[in-house]
């Protein structure tokens, strides 16, 4: 989880003692007699593949791969609407919603506080819209981490 300590420990049973090398994704972190690798406050950028190499002067060898998956809540959500300009009654509207988060959010979309649609995409369709579908309109992305509104959308759909 976001923010959560970790620590990586790398042993290998060796005479004379190993010296240890830690990468992720081939990118050295760390060098030294230790083998341990600590990360205080992990952050999403912190996902990824990690690994150690054991070496002493008789040779040297690689641990298997470590794959850390930072989970956390989600991010603001952005949202947008498919038609550029003037809304006008007949026409084909997408309202789109997405947010980083990990595991993937679930999104929620409401006008004026009723709920339209609920579910994984975040994307909610309004095929034929009229002058009633004018008003405001947000969307929430929630994971088991938390959840967070975006920003009031303000459609206004305007008469031929």
């Amino acid at each position: 989880m976001e923010g959560s300590s970790v620590t990586l420990t790398c042993s290998s049973d060796a005479n004379p003692a190993a010296n240890y090398t830690w990468y992720k994704e081939n990118r050295t972190l760390l060098q030294g007699p230790e083998g341990v690798y600590r990360l205080s406050s992990i952050s999403s950028g912190d996902s990824g593949v990690y690994s150690c190499k054991s070496e002493n002067q008789y040779g040297r060898i690689n641990s298997t791969s470590l794959h850390l998956d930072v989970q956390y809540a989600p991010k603001p959500p952005s949202v947008s609407v498919s038609s550029s300009g003037e809304i006008m009654e007949g026409s084909s509207v997408t309202l789109t919603c997405s947010s980083d988060a990990n595991p993937a959010a679930n999104y929620t979309w409401s006008k004026e506080n009723r709920t339209l649609l609920q579910g994984p995409e975040g994307v909610y369709r309004l095929s034929s819209i009229s002058s009633g579908d004018s008003g405001v309109y947000s969307c929430k992305s929630e994971n088991q981490y938390g959840r967070i509104n975006s920003t009031s959308l303000h459609l206004d759909v305007q008469c031929e």
